[in-house]
């Protein structure tokens, strides 16, 4: 077998080790058709390079910091870049990294390209979570019961003057801000709502940028991310966390403890005293890291988002809240812009239940109006037999709906709770 000697590592491996060279030099079958470093050598050099240009252009353009925080040298790995004018953005670092110093500097100019550390990077690129943060981070949300927190939510996104004229794609935000809700509860419950790493990074800072790290890698067949679990109840969520030995560590921690710097220190950071630093940096968050532990006996491995009634089983709360609004109109038939005011929502959401409840024979309707929001209806007598069930099952949540369901914006200033 052939055999060749890199230039670098000195070991003479097989020819199939070595990269062959593009165009016409690579077509030959000789040992100059390949290149002079091994191809781990060559994968070693080329990140070193990479590397390299990312610390100047870290250094001379942006002055060694991030543009939204004070992330330094010592999270080098985790900055990237960002587009503040998305119109101007034709390429991303991915595409241009090989590419020289100067076309470089062109493009950052050009694109009006800023320096990010993956937290801050995180939370530009998260639309919804800027968008209601407010009601993510409210203090006292998890008081309520889930119907209270999903009827919270609904009022909210109806009337942001961001969504409230969207006839579409509200259950998708009301999705993505769930997924946020069940995160604060489970960082908190099993991380103190903290990085495990830096313990800096916390949920009311940066809740989009925290993610999960496994330990033991290796001793799992299937890794969850956090995107893989999120639309599961926080129950399981914090089972399948423990179970794969999954922490939480911000971005620029997460990126930190997987990158191969630390390896090449020598070759990009001449500073001695700032590789110093460096690792210091590192090896205090790889300790934190290994000293972790569990505290379940102190968390509360509940689901705060699981509803009483599923989207399957919705009409019952749809049916006491018509039995309400006939009652406090005194009058046996309503209008549906009756109901979608009642209930600040829009009438696409509302008319779905109402044929749900026309399909059940609980609803008769009245008058059938060329514009959908004046028809009318009414109780069948099987709806009202069915309606006393209810009542009489589910007592207390018709009597927090007869309380609350005319005080939505009570709900906003704590003066009414749906209590547990």
């Amino acid at each position: 077998m052939n055999k060749k000697k890199c230039n670098r590592c000195d070991r003479e491996l097989p020819i199939d080790q070595f990269e062959t060279y593009s165009g016409e030099r690579g077509k030959t079958n000789l040992r100059s058709s390949r290149t002079s470093y091994c191809k781990e050598c060559l994968s070693k050099t080329r990140l070193i390079n990479l590397l390299r240009k990312k610390f100047y252009i870290f250094k001379t353009i942006f002055n060694g910091k991030c543009c939204e925080c004070d992330a330094g040298i010592l999270f080098l790995p985790c900055f990237e870049f960002h587009h503040p004018i998305p119109d101007l953005k034709t390429t991303t670092w991915t595409h241009i990294k090989h590419y020289s110093i100067n076309n470089i500097k062109n493009w950052i100019t050009r694109e009006k390209v800023i320096l990010l550390c993956s937290n801050c990077h995180e939370m530009k690129k998260d639309k919804y979570f800027k968008d209601f943060q407010n009601l993510i981070l409210r203090d006292n949300l998890l008081e309520y019961t889930a119907e209270g927190i999903d009827e919270i939510i609904n009022f909210t996104i109806n009337s942001h003057p961001n969504y409230s004229h969207l006839k579409e794609y509200k259950r998708a935000i009301k999705i993505q801000i769930k997924k946020y809700i069940r995160k604060r509860f489970v960082m908190t419950q099993l991380f103190s709502g903290r990085c495990v790493g830096c313990g800096k990074a916390n949920i009311f800072s940066l809740l989009p940028a925290l993610e999960l790290h496994h330990l033991y890698p290796a001793e799992i067949t299937t890794k969850s991310n956090w995107r893989d679990i999120a639309n599961q109840d926080c129950i399981s969520i914090m089972n399948q966390i423990i179970k794969e030995k999954s922490i939480c560590l911000c971005s620029n921690c997460h990126i930190l403890v997987r990158s191969k710097l630390n390896n090449y220190l020598e070759d990009v950071i001449e500073n001695s005293l700032t590789r110093r630093e460096f690792i210091k940096n590192y090896k205090s968050i790889i300790t934190n890291i290994k000293n972790f532990n569990y505290n379940v006996n102190q968390a509360d491995l509940s689901s705060p988002l699981k509803l009483k009634f599923s989207q399957d089983t919705f009409w019952k709360i749809r049916l006491m809240q018509i039995s309400i609004l006939l009652k406090n109109n005194k009058k046996s038939v309503f209008k549906v812009l009756d109901l979608t005011n009642l209930l600040n929502q829009d009438q696409r959401s509302v008319r779905y239940y109402l044929e749900r409840l026309l399909s059940l024979r609980f609803l008769n309707k009245t008058q059938d109006s060329i514009f959908p929001f004046d028809n009318t209806y009414s109780l069948t007598d099987l709806g009202v037999i069915i309606l006393e069930e209810l009542k009489e099952s589910y007592q207390k949540t018709y009597n927090r709906l007869e309380n609350n369901i005319f005080s939505m914006e009570d709900y906003m200033n704590r003066q009414i709770r749906w209590i547990k």
